[in-house]
């Protein structure tokens, strides 16, 4: 996720486009996140105030603020790349995991061996290993770094907490918040899901909020700060959590592919069209034909990915 700005990778030339501001309030901070450089992308990961982009050949350009280093990719061929806070990760295509900007936690020390997948959060960073095993390093206050035992598909971490999806069910861990509060995440939907992306604080055992949660047969989930959707597998949307700026009410439809912002959420249909709901502050509203769509949270990179027409979408929070 970007700090309000969102990027994709066009379907007809694989040019990255970035729309939205870096602003919070009054404040505007413009470092030309949303000015991506030029070229052919197969994947792009917008982080707190700068993007990642995949090339074609497998190199990674880095833009918007480069304090920490954050900018510095590293020279070679990459299969994935995740945009956190202040650092991001990527895969090597031997499968090693590297990680460059801050590391005051650990969250850039990758540790050694094959992974499948990274997902850069705040503080910390879990990757998914070649035996289906989930490893986090980095910030582990909460727990967020203390992976439940299993095998998994798919890993996201998000800002004191993490989750990953199995074949049967999603696990989180990290932070459990107990204030009865209603704009914690509220809990997980049960059924089985294929795909999923942690958000903001409190989301492994918030207190239950007076909407209800949906109980349904999913294909992917994408958890925002505040609220939460969810892809049926009749490919309409149900969300809940918190509906300021109409960000629970979904448009009508099917859907192939979805990822919640912080006060905005995206989903595409089987043309490669987006459509847009909740916030529009900073105008998230482009449309372009589409392969896969990530989402996350603002400041951090959760990971979210859904295969359909085009190449990639980073939803801003």
């Amino acid at each position: 996720m970007g700090w309000h700005f969102a990027c994709a990778v066009r379907e007809d030339d694989g040019a990255i486009e970035c729309w939205g501001t870096g602003s919070f309030g009054r404040s505007v901070l413009d470092y030309g996140q949303a000015e991506p450089p030029e070229g052919e992308f197969s994947a792009v990961s917008a982080g707190y105030l700068h993007a990642c982009g995949l090339r074609v050949t497998g190199e990674i350009a880095c833009w918007g603020r480069g304090s920490f280093g954050r900018t510095d990719a590293p020279e070679g061929a990459f299969t994935q790349v995740s945009s956190g806070t202040t650092h991001s990760c990527a895969v090597r295509e031997d499968g090693q995991v590297v990680c460059w900007g801050m590391n005051n936690y650990g969250q850039s020390h990758a540790p050694s061996g094959a992974f499948t997948q990274v997902s850069a959060g705040a503080w910390h960073s879990c990757g998914l290993r070649e035996d289906s095993s989930v490893e986090c390093w980095g910030d582990d206050e909460y727990d967020q770094s203390n992976p439940s035992p299993g095998l998994y598909l798919a890993v996201s971490a998000g800002i004191r907490h993490s989750c990953a999806l199995s074949a049967t069910s999603t696990s989180c861990w990290g932070r459990r918040d107990e204030r009865p509060l209603e704009t914690i995440l509220p809990p997980v939907p049960t059924g089985v899901v294929t795909d999923v992306s942690s958000g903001g604080e409190g989301g492994t055992t918030p207190t239950p909020t007076p909407t209800p949660t949906p109980t349904t047969t999913y294909t992917a989930v994408s958890a925002g700060v505040q609220h939460t959707c969810a892809l049926r597998s009749t490919g309409t949307i149900d969300c809940w959590g918190d509906s300021a700026s109409s960000r629970t009410s979904a448009p009508a439809g099917a859907f192939t592919a979805l990822s919640v912002g912080n006060a905005h959420a995206c989903a595409l249909n089987s043309a490669g069209a987006i459509s847009c709901w909740g916030s529009n502050s900073n105008k998230p509203g482009q449309r372009c034909a589409l392969r896969r769509i990530h989402g996350g949270q603002r400041r951090r990179q959760p990971y979210l990915r859904a295969e359909q027409r085009g190449r990639d979408l980073m939803l801003g929070k």
